[in-house]
């Protein structure tokens, strides 16, 4: 199995979102938070998988700030493997401040008719590698965010 999702950069903060937890319970610090991602669909590239799966968790639309040049997109920064699927991940640099827009998720945990994000922040690289899934900590390493000051 394939997972796709971006890493976005905007005013200096990175993008995290809380996976919803089915019983409802909701804290800073379980862990459940990471980059917008999911699986990759047939006859989709990883690159729109990525894109696809931003849109419907985080209503960023990549393409369009991409289209009118407010938004550098970088595909294949980094990739990971859990033990059940590989994760592509594409690093995003926003030349908007869009930290204080709404955020929502389109995309439901069925059958439950839930979103599968119910929070997002906007943090700091530090904090993104203390909240996130142990999966996705190595994403904010040292290493990679010194790799982010040569490519932006």
């Amino acid at each position: 199995m394939v997972s796709s999702g971006f890493l976005i950069e905007s005013a200096g903060k990175y993008l995290i979102c809380h996976s919803t937890a089915l019983n409802g319970k909701f804290s800073y610090s379980d862990q459940m938070w990471g980059i917008p991602k999911g699986i990759v669909e047939p006859n989709e590239s990883v690159l729109d998988a990525g894109i696809r799966e931003t849109l419907e968790e985080t209503g960023i639309n990549i393409n369009r700030l991409q289209e009118t040049g407010f938004l550098n997109v970088y595909a294949n920064f980094y990739n990971y493997k859990t033990t059940k699927k590989k994760v592509y991940v594409a690093y995003a640099k926003c030349a908007l401040d869009i930290t204080k827009e709404k955020r929502i998720c389109r995309s439901k945990i069925m059958p439950f008719n839930i979103p599968e994000n119910d929070f997002f922040l906007w943090v700091d690289w530090t904090v993104a590698r203390e909240m996130v899934s142990k999966n996705q900590k190595a994403l904010f390493s040292d290493e990679n965010f010194e790799r982010l000051k040569n490519i932006s």
